[in-house]
């Protein structure tokens, strides 16, 4: 079952428990593993994370804890900017960039992710 969903450019995206970050290949009716530019799968963790598209990207938002004396206190949310390729019949993604863009409660989780451009 998918846990997180997003399309990109008429490019449906789901990420899955057990395989990953994966693609829908409408051609031949089955999932692909969205790889990076050496071919190699680029893998990522999404426990109660979001994906959304922006400018043609697909951005993965993701919470890292922060722990005080091995106990969580807070959360940082990350982010990561991935630029979408078609290489063949394969979709690759570059990782343009990944940071931390907030910290929040240790009880918070992502609801809806949206984004908004002008």
């Amino acid at each position: 079952m998918a846990h997180r969903v997003c399309v990109v450019e008429d490019v449906l995206f789901a990420f899955f428990n057990k395989t990953g970050l994966m693609w829908f290949d409408t051609k031949l009716n089955v999932w692909r593993s969205l790889v990076g530019r050496d071919g190699k799968e680029l893998t990522f963790i999404l426990d109660g994370g979001a994906m959304v598209e922006y400018e043609g990207r697909l951005v993965v938002l993701y919470m890292g804890d922060e722990d005080v004396f091995d106990v969580p206190v807070a959360q940082s949310v990350r982010c990561m900017f991935v630029s979408l390729d078609r290489a063949g019949g394969k979709i690759c993604g570059t990782i343009d960039w990944s940071g931390t863009v907030a910290t929040v409660p240790f009880m918070f989780r992502f609801l809806h992710c949206l984004a908004v451009s002008h």
